[in-house]
């Protein structure tokens, strides 16, 4: 070998592989998090819908 190839050792690429992995999981896990700020948000809009006081029935209107 002229030394210009270098192989890499089995605890370079294990090492590779688990930064790589991380990463993914990294990125599933910052996915994961916009989902429930978002389920959250969702949430917070139905709270408020249920407990808005409902409208005047349009037969009570008439009668008064």
């Amino acid at each position: 070998m002229n030394g210009a190839t270098q192989t890499a050792t089995p605890g370079v690429l294990d090492r590779a592989i688990i930064q790589q992995r991380r990463n993914v999981v990294h990125t599933e896990l910052i996915q994961a998090m916009q989902t429930v700020e978002r389920y959250r948000g969702a949430l917070a809009i139905l709270d408020e819908l249920l407990t808005l006081e409902e409208p005047p029935a349009a037969g009570a209107e008439a009668a008064a």
